[in-house]
């Protein structure tokens, strides 16, 4: 499964209409497959620009 979804993800990741957050997220998920939500939101959160 886990190949799978690994393909979808390298699948979805060579388009280049994506704003730089999603593009992120498709980042995160090819480097932790199993990643929740949550993890998604907290690993996004690092990478935001604090005022």
């Amino acid at each position: 499964m886990e190949r799978k979804v690994y393909e979808t993800i390298y699948s979805i990741s060579k388009c280049n209409n994506y704003t730089l957050e999603e593009q992120a997220i498709i980042n995160v998920i090819k480097n932790n497959l199993t990643i929740t939500q949550e993890e998604i939101a907290e690993e996004i959160n690092k990478f935001e620009i604090k005022p």
